[in-house]
């Protein structure tokens, strides 16, 4: 639920509102705009790879998360060029659905928690978002996962750095954009704001099951890279 007023976005977590019956149809997306798959397709990429690295071990999930990665790669630019393929619509729903049942096994990690805070904030689309966290977040996290390697092979690469260039490559074919200042956002008004999304980002739901326990700083440090659009580095504060 997005506070507009407070610029915060409230996760609810229960399996309550899992639903019992999903219909997976590609059909149903036929018309979808070519912006909204992209970015739909790029969230559905975010929670394969967030679902596979949690802390929380799940071998279903696991499957599902590398499973849903490969098709996704396979099929998204696809999708989102030649918009009346079916097969490719198909291939894309499953994807989703596939990232769908890992997360709700495993669930995410922070680049959820930092999304839902620009997303509230700015308005910024939530896969778009993720897109630009997940690269960063990867190069954050693999200092205390091994588990990206795994995901990186699927698609022919062997390291986490690989994972992470793959994913810009991908975020750039699909036409979306590499940084939070290209969405419009002063440095002015981002300075002002900082401070406060990383603090709601650190106290997000989804922070928890992390592979690494972030601090403050290092979510405000992979805020600026993003911001401006840059590598993160362990060694390099921005600001």
């Amino acid at each position: 639920i997005t506070d507009r007023e407070k610029g915060v976005k409230y996760p609810i977590v229960s399996y309550e509102l899992t639903p019992d019956v999903a219909i997976i149809d590609g059909e149903i997306c036929a018309s979808m705009p070519a912006h909204v798959t992209s970015n739909t397709g790029l969230d559905a990429l975010t929670h394969c790879v967030e679902a596979y690295v949690s802390n929380i071990d799940d071998n279903f999930a696991d499957v599902l998360a590398k499973g849903g990665l490969e098709i996704v790669f396979d099929n998204l630019e696809e999708a989102v060029k030649n918009p009346s393929n079916i097969a490719a619509r198909q291939n894309m729903h499953d994807a989703s659905f596939m990232g769908g049942l890992a997360f709700n096994n495993a669930w995410l990690g922070i680049v959820h928690s930092l999304s839902h805070q620009v997303g509230a904030l700015y308005g910024i689309p939530h896969g778009c978002a993720n897109a630009i966290f997940l690269p960063n977040v990867i190069r954050y996290n693999a200092t205390a996962t091994n588990k990206y390697p795994a995901l990186a092979k699927v698609i022919g690469g062997e390291t986490a750095e690989d994972l992470a260039q793959s994913i810009e490559g991908l975020r750039k074919s699909v036409n979306n954009i590499s940084s939070l200042k290209e969405f419009g956002i002063s440095k002015e008004d981002w300075d002002k704001n900082l401070d406060y999304i990383a603090g709601n980002a650190l106290i997000d739901p989804c922070t928890g099951f992390n592979p690494r326990v972030p601090s403050l700083e290092d979510l405000k440090n992979i805020y600026n890279a993003c911001y401006l659009g840059f590598v993160y580095s362990e060694n390099e504060v921005l600001s």
